[in-house]
């Protein structure tokens, strides 16, 4: 396999995890090129915490873990 397939199969994984279990994906192409570009991709989720964490935080934070193996930076706020 070349380099330029293995580039693009590398790419291609991180858009799948990135995009996976996402009833809607905006921008799905910017995505694509910025991966395309060798760009590093970054991220930003803010909450404020009206209570106790529960299990509702789980559902961003494997979405959260997704972000991460694909290589994107996040950057995380709770309030």
């Amino acid at each position: 396999m070349s380099s330029s397939q293995t580039e693009s199969t590398a790419n291609e994984e991180a858009y799948n995890l990135i995009t996976r279990n996402l009833q809607e994906v905006l921008g799905g192409d910017i995505i694509r090129s910025v991966l395309t570009e060798g760009r590093p991709l970054k991220c930003y989720w803010g909450t404020a915490t009206t209570g106790r964490p529960h299990i509702a935080y789980f559902g961003p934070l494997t979405k959260i873990a997704d972000f991460l193996r694909a290589g994107v930076e996040v950057w995380t706020v709770i309030h």
